[in-house]
Order: C-alpha cells, then sequence, then structure tokens
C-alpha cells in the first residue's frame, strides 16, 4: 500500500477541521473591556516610542558626520 502525498494533505486538512470545530464548541467568548483595552494599548505605545529614542538619537548622531573631510 502506497501513501500518496494528496492522502496525506486530505487526513490532515479532516484532523485540522475536526480539532478547530472542537476549538470552537470548547472556547468561552469573553466580553472586551474596552477600558483595560485602550490603557493596554496606550502603554505600549509609549513603550514602542520610548524604545525609538536611542534610535532617534543615533540617527541625529550620522547625520552631524562629515564623510567628506
Amino acid at each position: 500500500m502506497q501513501i500518496w502525498t494528496e492522502d496525506i494533505k486530505n487526513t490532515i486538512k479532516y484532523v485540522n477541521d475536526f480539532l478547530n470545530e472542537q476549538y470552537k464548541e470548547q472556547k468561552e467568548e469573553k466580553k472586551r473591556d474596552w477600558r483595560t483595552y485602550e490603557q493596554q494599548l496606550a502603554h505600549k505605545m509609549k513603550q514602542a516610542i520610548r524604545s525609538l529614542d536611542p534610535l532617534e538619537n543615533f540617527a541625529k548622531l550620522i547625520q552631524n558626520l562629515d564623510f567628506n573631510s
């Protein structure tokens, strides 16, 4: 008996579909707390901006260098 690629793909698709259905049935749907979500988003944005500060300083330093001398 030979196992063909198409057979493997079909079997994987069947298992994947089955597991997705099981997951959807067991998953509890949560309501999003928008206030907390927005607070967390603002915090993440502030952290991202702060992490760019050293990069900005480095870019300014490179811009001030004179490579033609």
